[in-house]
């Protein structure tokens, strides 16, 4: 039944993909369309969360929203699924991803990254993909908007740890200052399976903890990972 319902949610969140990104598409034309389109990837995200819980029984439980006050802040968060980037979409309504170029090449979906002003790298080009980060970022604090990054770099499972990479440190570094810098743990992984059709009913939880009070030295890195992966195994 689990894998029925798994195929099913698949299926239609496909299907609410593309007819939305068809519907809307007169807007990548549209000059002002950074205004809508956000609004859009807020519903799509909704109705996609709807979806998952309605068909596949997974919900969510979210503590430490009090750490969330500022209107502008950096996230570095836990990456097991796509599940977190769809509900990201959804609780900060218009957050700016850093993300690796090779998504904006995905059809209809890629083209919408590139309007939403998504910080895209190239991650074959080290030296570049700062300067991009930088600028990204600094754009984004501009117009208010929540930066997310994936320190790990790629979806892990549930179990595994992985070297977190350079950019949230140099991120931390630059614009600490500024604005602050939270991390996310969460256990999505055990319900949305990475790589697989198998949505397992079950809680998804996020725990938002307060932001990094980290030494900015050769340290940091693995003592934020161990804040995260930590947290995150607990859930």
């Amino acid at each position: 039944m689990i894998f029925l319902k798994s195929i099913i949610f698949t299926a239609l969140w496909f299907l609410w993909t593309f007819f939305l990104g068809i519907f809307c598409m007169p807007l990548l034309l549209y000059k002002k369309c950074h205004k809508l389109i956000p609004k859009m990837g807020y519903i799509w995200a909704q109705i996609t969360l709807y979806f998952l819980k309605a068909i596949c029984s997974i919900s969510y439980e979210v503590t430490g929203l009090e750490n969330i006050s500022n209107n502008v802040f950096i996230v570095a968060s836990k990456h097991q699924s796509a599940w977190e980037a769809i509900f990201f979409l959804f609780l900060f309504k218009n957050p700016v991803f850093i993300l690796k170029k090779e998504l904006t090449k995905i059809p209809i979906y890629g083209w919408y990254l590139k309007k939403m002003s998504m910080i895209v790298i190239d991650r074959k080009n080290g030296t570049n993909a700062i300067k991009q980060i930088k600028f990204g970022t600094q754009e984004a604090i501009k117009n208010n908007r929540v930066i997310i990054i994936f320190p790990e770099g790629t979806r892990t499972l549930p179990d595994r740890r992985v070297q977190y990479k350079s950019g949230i440190k140099f991120l931390y570094d630059e614009f600490a200052n500024k604005v602050p810098v939270i991390p996310i743990a969460l256990n999505s992984g055990k319900y949305w399976t990475n790589k697989s059709l198998l949505k397992k009913p079950g809680v998804i939880k996020v725990k938002i903890m307060q932001p990094i009070s980290l030494p900015s030295d050769g340290t940091f890195l693995k003592n934020l990972q161990d804040v995260i992966d930590s947290n995150s195994e607990e859930l």
